[in-house]
C-alpha cells in the first residue's frame, strides 16, 4: 500500500473488508482521477496482521489479476 500511496497519492475512497469466516481481510483503493478511474486491491495474507499485498490493479503498468477474488479464501488443512 505504501508504494501505491507514494506514487498515486491518497485514494479517493477505500473499501475495507475485515476477516470474515474463511475470507482474508482486504482493501480496494479507488482513484477516480487517474486513467479515467482505477482500482488497487490489497489482501492481508497474514490473516489480520496488516501485511497487505497488492494482488490486482486496473492501472496501466501495475499488477493485473482478474482472478484476484480466488485468493481471498483461506485454505484450511484437513
Amino acid at each position: 500500500r505504501g508504494r501505491a500511496f507514494c506514487i498515486y497519492g491518497k485514494p479517493d475512497d477505500i473499501e475495507r473488508h475485515s476477516l470474515e469466516g474463511t475470507t482474508r481481510p482486504y482493501e480496494i483503493w479507488y482513484y477516480n482521477r487517474i486513467q479515467s478511474g482505477v482500482i488497487f486491491v490489497f489482501i492481508d495474507f497474514s490473516t489480520n496482521n496488516g501485511d497487505f499485498r497488492l494482488v490486482h490493479s486496473t492501472a496501466v503498468g501495475e499488477l493485473f489479476d482478474n482472478n484476484w477474488r480466488a485468493r481471498l479464501e483461506i485454505k484450511t488443512v484437513k
